[in-house]
């Protein structure tokens, strides 16, 4: 092994600034050394272990040693590189931005020398001249260099001179720009003053005069602008808001050098007009009794603001109004009202220069009668019976969002002409015979009330059977409502597969029914929803409901309003219904 050592000034990047001596090292520890063999760049092959080399450029010292027992080293290479001169002055130095900068962020650029080890960058230094190599912030770069920046707001002369890859620099050959860099990075300062009589709150009753003004200790200030409301910018110094009304004054100063303050906003105003109030708050339908009430008012056109509201509400289209809060600053309030009932709300509003304004037209919310008719909490308010599964649980809707509805029986049982379930050893099948029923005791609203009470729900039939067999003159599986009043019930809707087709699964999509209560107007009633499958156990049918509803009025039906009639101990309250297919006779078989 053949050891090389490089001894001589060094400088950066493995760049010598001047003479390098190299010395050769042959080193084995069993045979020993025969003999080493070395030349430099194209010379010929020689014995020296010793070489002076003071030519700047780069050099190869290639090298190899041999021991007594024959072994050769493989030759080794080693690159020398000398550059003992610093560049001379950059060519055609020039800076940016030239004037007044608002960035604290200059650049130089040059043309390079030519230089033996390349151009890595330039010194500088700000005010006065270099004294001695390095004395200024180096910059790497070569033709150019970037983010210089200055200690502070001023203009500055600026020295410029070039250090090479091997690191050597002369301050001698720094070039000077006078005055080049001038940073002025703070905006001015702008005053507003208003000449004008106050009111209270700060109100102008008069006519304001406006004088703008403006500072900058630096570049000096350039000019000052205003903007009223969102009409133009402009630059006059003094004007007159004559005008009632609310005024936005925006006001900012730029200098010379581009500086501009941030915008200042103040208002100027004269509030000649009431406040207007309006309730916001909740829906016009609801299924608790108890909720919020919520309103909101403004000045127009942004005058001396709100201070309180007064709220009302009256019992009924034609109930009386009663104060229910007065001289309040909230905007909602929790508010107790009873099932089945329909409320009305309305407010006024005061502002701080004392106007009151007119009453607000009324809001109307129905509580509806019917306790968790959406079924988002569970079985919360309702009973629940029958041999076949009742179920909570999210479904898509009419609308194709998804939401919490009830399933009256089940699909687990599916088709079940043959025995499915594992318990069934033998037809008929699995089906449960029965029904799976939901009900809940209501109090219709009154017709004294002005109201019109009508009961509306949708529903969703799946079936494999149908609803009535012509050949068995006889009801099979269907879903039906029912009222319970007093003594007396009521089938108000039955509904489920029309044809004499069974077997497959039909599925009856959502449909909407609405009845009319007003039979029942101030009574209390039980709405009974029913899926049944009956006679046998065969051919199974389940159905979704959600939205069960009882409101004050009719809520139009807006698509299919199904078939109402026949099952019930009296005639129906009201009944609608449509047309169906001819039925298709089955060919003797189980339906």
């Amino acid at each position: 092994t053949t050891l090389l050592s490089l001894d001589g000034i060094r400088g950066l990047f493995d760049w010598f600034r001047g003479p390098v001596t190299a010395t050769l090292t042959p080193i084995d520890l069993l045979s020993g050394v025969a003999q080493t063999l070395s030349k430099l760049d194209n010379g010929p092959w020689d014995t020296r272990l010793t070489y002076t080399i003071s030519q700047p450029g780069t050099h190869i010292l290639a090298y190899r040693s041999l021991d007594t027992a024959g072994n050769e080293e493989i030759t080794r290479t080693s690159t020398i590189r000398i550059d003992p001169d610093p560049p001379t002055a950059p060519l055609a130095l020039d800076y940016a931005p030239h004037g007044w900068s608002t960035a604290n962020d200059f650049s130089l650029s040059w043309r390079n020398p030519l230089d033996l080890s390349g151009i890595a960058g330039a010194y500088v230094r700000l005010g006065t001249p270099p004294q001695f190599p390095g004395d200024g912030e180096f910059f790497t770069g070569s033709g150019e260099v970037h983010h210089i920046r200055v200690p502070a707001e001023g203009q500055y002369d600026v020295y410029v001179w070039l250090r090479d890859v091997a690191g050597n620099d002369d301050p001698s050959t720094a070039v000077l720009l006078p005055h080049a860099f001038w940073y002025d990075g703070t905006p001015p300062t702008s005053f507003i003053t208003f000449d004008g009589i106050k009111g209270p709150g700060g109100w102008f009753v008069s006519p304001v005069t406006v004088h703008l003004s403006a500072d900058d200790s630096t570049s000096g200030v350039a000019a000052i602008y205003h903007q009223i409301n969102s009409g133009a910018w402009v630059t006059d110094t003094a004007f007159t808001l004559r005008e009632d009304g609310v005024y936005i004054l925006r006001v900012y100063a730029e200098d010379v050098a581009g500086n501009r303050e941030p915008v200042r906003e103040v208002q100027v105003r004269v509030d000649r007009q009431p406040p207007v109030a309006r309730i916001t708050g909740p829906d016009a339908h609801t299924f608790i009794p108890d909720f919020t009430v919520s309103w909101t008012g403004w000045d127009p056109g942004g005058g001396s603001g709100l201070t309180t509201y007064d709220v009302q509400w009256r019992q009924g289209l034609d109930g009386v109004w009663n104060d229910w809060l007065s001289g309040t600053t909230e905007t909602s309030a929790d508010f107790h009202g009873t099932q089945g009932y329909l409320y009305g709300f309305r407010v006024r509003a005061r502002d701080a220069a004392g106007h009151v304004s007119a009453y607000s037209s009324p809001k109307w919310v129905i509580v509806d009668s019917v306790t968790n008719g959406d079924f988002g909490a569970l079985f919360t308010g309702w009973e629940s019976g029958g041999l076949l599964e009742r179920a909570v649980l999210p479904v898509e809707g009419p609308s194709g969002r998804v939401s919490n509805a009830v399933r009256l029986g089940t699909p687990d049982y599916e088709r079940t002409v043959t025995p499915i379930n594992p318990g069934c050893t033998e037809p008929p099948g699995c089906v449960p015979v029965g029904a799976a029923v939901i009900s809940q005791t209501i109090t219709v609203p009154s017709l004294t009330m002005g109201s019109q009470p009508h009961l509306s729900l949708w529903y969703h039939i799946f079936t494999y059977d149908v609803m009535y067999s012509e050949n068995r003159k006889r009801y099979y599986d269907t879903f039906e409502v029912t009222i319970v009043d007093g003594d007396e019930e009521y089938l108000v809707l039955r509904d489920g597969n029309p044809t004499q087709e069974y077997g497959q699964l039909k599925d009856l999509g959502w449909k909407f029914a609405t009845i009319d209560l007003r039979r029942f107007a101030g009574h209390t009633i039980t709405i009974r929803l029913s899926n049944y499958n009956r006679w046998d156990n065969l051919l199974n049918t389940w159905t979704f409901v959600d939205d069960v509803e009882v409101r004050s009025w009719g809520k139009s039906p807006h698509c299919y309003l199904p078939l109402v009639g026949g099952g019930g101990t009296s005639p129906p309250v009201q009944t609608e219904s449509i047309s169906h297919p001819a039925p298709l006779r089955p060919e003797g078989d189980i339906r």
